[in-house]
């Protein structure tokens, strides 16, 4: 049997490295793939209603989370409006999750606050309309 030249050990391993990288290269770029897929709106939001509708446990928790989507989309386009850049649509995708996670955990505070600033208006109009 003849041992191998150093030469030979070595391009044998450079080979083997290449093939390596070629393969890790194709594992990254599968995985930006998913990863911009993920972080598409719409599949953030099919991702955030799926969480939501899965731990839920009476339909009357579908409700609030179509609240909280909705609060979250139309606060983020209140804020950060259309933008091209993409720090900004980052911010205003993180945004909306923040929003529409915190006011699905906090629709009943919310409902009953809502009730009360109607109310305290109402009285309000009320009281102008006699005066």
């Amino acid at each position: 049997m003849k041992a191998e030249s150093v030469t030979d050990l070595l391009t044998r391993d450079i080979l083997l490295l290449e093939l390596k990288r070629t393969r890790e290269l194709v594992d990254l770029r599968e995985q930006v793939h998913a990863t911009r897929e993920s972080l598409k709106p719409l599949n953030l939001i099919k991702s955030i209603v799926k969480g939501v509708s899965h731990s839920s446990d009476t339909e009357g928790d579908i409700g609030k989370t179509a609240f909280g989507v909705a609060a979250g989309y139309f606060l983020k386009k209140l804020v950060f409006g259309s933008s091209a850049n993409p720090l900004k649509k980052l911010a205003g995708i993180t945004f909306q999750t923040l929003v529409t996670n915190t006011t699905v955990k906090n629709s009943e505070k919310i409902k009953e606050t809502s009730i009360g600033v109607l109310k305290m208006a109402k009285a309000l109009i009320l009281s102008n309309k006699s005066n």
